[in-house]
């Protein structure tokens, strides 16, 4: 079987492999299918808040959005702000909750 993918595609097949995500693009390609296959069998995954988060975060990977590396200090300064907005009364945005 053979595959031809725009150019937008590629490049994101690419950078998944660079980033140590896929060994190479078979294996991201059969995880990608297996995945679509899973959320097609469970009934309500497309309905899921996470399901869509990532679906978003995807298609900005796509469309070029940079990739930020999650690293310890990431986690650290996330956690740092969220608490001073807590404490400033500040109610999540409605992107990172499920409503």
């Amino acid at each position: 079987m053979n595959i031809s993918f725009s150019s937008v595609d590629e490049a994101y097949i690419r950078q998944m492999i660079e980033a140590g995500f896929y060994a190479n693009p078979t294996e991201l390609i059969r995880d990608a299918v297996r995945r679509l296959r899973e959320m097609s069998e469970s009934k309500g995954d497309f309905d899921n808040p996470i399901y869509e988060a990532v679906m978003k975060a995807e298609r900005n990977i796509a469309n070029g959005a940079p990739l930020i590396p999650y690293t310890s200090a990431l986690m650290n300064d996330m956690m740092k702000n969220a608490s001073i907005r807590a404490s400033r009364g500040e109610k999540p945005s409605p992107d990172v909750i499920p409503q």
